[in-house]
């Protein structure tokens, strides 16, 4: 599975963004705009096409940058096999 385009095309979707405006290097909340629901939303819609659980405290902090969400996914997918 291609983590990084599911993560990005489900980040556009949430935000009504497009998806070529999505970069690993932006904030989820400074640079596009999205709220702690926003983030939870997404965090939801990614664990269940991703097939993962992120755990309420994964991130160390609410305003974390698409390539961070991006590479934790990568990380949960890799640890459950």
């Amino acid at each position: 599975m291609d983590y990084k385009k599911e993560c990005i095309k489900i980040i556009a979707e949430k935000l009504g963004v497009e998806e070529s405006e999505v970069s690993t290097g932006q904030f989820l909340s400074r640079d596009l705009g999205a709220d702690s629901l926003d983030i939870v939303e997404i965090e939801m819609e990614i664990e269940k096409v991703c097939k993962i659980r992120i755990d309420d405290d994964y991130y160390p902090h609410e305003d974390i940058t698409v390539g961070q969400l991006i590479d934790g996914v990568k990380k949960l997918a890799d640890e459950k096999g």
